[in-house]
């Protein structure tokens, strides 16, 4: 009869050790512990014990739902929870008592004859109290070797639960991180890639919704919030699509860099191409708002201007924190070029390096010679479409 009783723990143990892979929580995992090892054994009492500010507490037992209430606590600084803390293997506990240590009386109110210690990143994190077998039968050399096993397991199983909730809250982290950096930037922060800044050869494009403040006039700052919103969310896919990285949002407007941090061989054309679908998309896919007169809708237009050349892109450091940006002469004149877009009546307006560089993706834009524009000393030339197109 004990032969087939050891026999058929030890196949227990290996069955244990599977399903000990599969379980997904700290709690789940003790309890499957305590519920297992109970049926395998049959033992007079079976509990595991949790740690609790250096003490172990009763955490799950086997038996009926409150069976933990009338176990008793295994403070700290007690032999019995100094031998666990410093052992490795089960704790034979009749073998101990024999040494004459002085908690017989918390052994006896335990009723337990072995203790398995459970580590976790080298301290002592739980342990399981098993009582005499109903049996009879002692708990030979090979029961406390396999219990050992199953000590281990449960700590290996331990480190892989935290470990999985460490990765599950960095991904949480990393996903809150990026809503708010520019995707791009948060690619190579992730691939484990510099975002150091340097000079580059890029196209600057700036956007911002037309007659924003009359938009605004008489109507509430939830709605506007609504419309921003929807207007940066369309915008801002548009220009990512297109390859581009929206470094800044300025309200009623944005700011986006073609060519940084990941260089792009046609910045010049891709930012046309995104400035004409702005446009195209803030005109013609309801981005609007409702007017005060019933049956009507107040249009949403927007003016996108475009620059292209040398600009020092990269992190900026604030008090608390790194900006990514653009900074430089090319970013100035695409800004004072989205704001002649009113005077040209245009909705998107480039500069003549960046007429030359895009190619198709300009052709019917005409050329406005000559203009002044405030900041600048030298007249520049720039190119828009003709009245009424994109």
């Amino acid at each position: 009869m004990l032969f087939r009783e050891r026999h058929a723990f030890r196949v227990g143990v290996e069955g244990l050790l599977r399903e000990l892979a599969t379980v997904g929580s700290r709690d789940m995992l003790l309890a499957v512990a305590c519920a297992r090892l109970d049926e395998l054994l049959a033992p007079r009492s079976c509990a595991v014990y949790a740690s609790a500010d250096a003490d172990l507490v009763p955490a799950v037992a086997a038996g009926a739902p409150g069976a933990t209430v009338a176990l008793p606590v295994l403070p700290a600084g007690a032999p019995l929870l100094d031998a666990l803390a410093t052992g490795t293997s089960p704790l034979d506990l009749a073998v101990w008592l024999r040494a004459r240590h002085p908690d017989a009386r918390a052994i006896e109110t335990l009723d337990a004859a072995v203790l398995v210690p459970i580590r976790h990143d080298g301290a002592l994190a739980a342990a399981i109290a098993l009582g005499p077998k109903r049996s009879g039968d002692v708990y030979t050399p090979t029961d406390l070797a396999l219990l050992g096993v199953v000590g281990d397991k449960v700590a290996g199983e331990l480190n892989r639960i935290a470990a999985d909730a460490r990765l599950r809250h960095e991904c949480h982290v990393q996903e809150a991180f990026r809503r708010y950096v520019p995707a791009p930037v948060a690619a190579r922060i992730g691939r484990g890639q510099s975002v150091d800044g340097g000079e580059r050869e890029v196209s600057v494009l700036f956007v911002d919704i037309r007659g924003y403040s009359t938009l605004a006039e008489g109507r509430g700052a939830d709605k506007m919030f609504s419309l921003v919103s929807r207007y940066t969310e369309a915008v801002s896919a548009v220009i990512q699509r297109r390859g581009g990285t929206v470094v800044e949002f300025l309200g009623d407007g944005l700011m986006a860099v073609f060519g940084a941090p990941e260089p792009l061989a046609r910045h010049a054309r891709a930012a046309v191409d995104a400035a004409r679908e702005v446009a195209d998309t803030v005109r013609d896919v309801a981005l609007s708002i409702d007017d005060s007169r019933p049956g009507r809708a107040a249009p949403i237009t927007v003016g996108v201007g475009i620059a292209s050349g040398h600009a020092f892109v990269g992190n900026v450091r604030t008090n608390d924190r790194l900006v990514y940006t653009a900074i430089g002469d090319v970013v100035n004149l695409a800004a004072r070029i989205e704001r002649l877009t009113r005077d040209l009546d245009a909705s998107v307006a480039i500069d003549a390096r960046t007429q030359r560089a895009a190619g198709a993706s300009a052709a019917g834009f005409r050329r406005h010679a000559g203009l002044r524009i405030r900041g600048r000393a030298e007249a520049v030339d720039v190119w828009a479409p003709p009245l009424g197109a994109a």
